[in-house]
């Protein structure tokens, strides 16, 4: 069995994932449209290029993404996602890339023991808007 977090966005589902593409080298294995969906599915015409279902990877590890349906979007709360990076320059390059746009709650660092990670918490709130508010990516250095 495998468990993947799945995002839910309020119409910025592409941006997003073509941001991760960019600065965490994620690898977009599937974009699907409202417009693609089943024809009884009511969707409003400005919806139909929104995203209905996405899957990306990082590193091998799977994130599931929509556009949640028109009303139904509810800000994310009380969830992060984690990402474990081995390699110390490589954390610190994918930390600075996110954080070149997005409002830092914590500074990556060094573990504090052997068995400590570091973290760097990141609420994804700007990129021009393209992001929602609240998502949430903690990164850790694995040590």
């Amino acid at each position: 069995m495998q468990v993947n977090p799945y995002l839910f966005y309020n119409g910025n589902c592409e941006a997003a994932l073509k941001f991760y593409q960019k600065v965490l080298g994620a690898e977009i294995e599937a974009m699907l449209t409202y417009e693609g969906g089943p024809e009884e599915m009511p969707t409003p015409p400005e919806w139909k290029k929104k995203i209905m279902h996405a899957k990306i990877s990082i590193d091998g590890e799977v994130i599931m993404a929509s556009d949640a349906y028109p009303g139904h979007f509810h800000q994310p709360q009380g969830f992060s996602v984690s990402l474990q990076v081995e390699d110390p320059a490589d954390a610190e390059r994918r930390f600075k890339a996110l954080a070149e746009v997005a409002a830092s709650t914590c500074r990556l660092g060094r573990p504090s023991s052997p068995r400590a990670s570091a973290c760097a918490s990141t609420s994804l709130d700007s990129l021009d808007g393209q992001l929602p508010d609240g998502a949430m990516i903690v990164y850790r250095q694995a040590g």
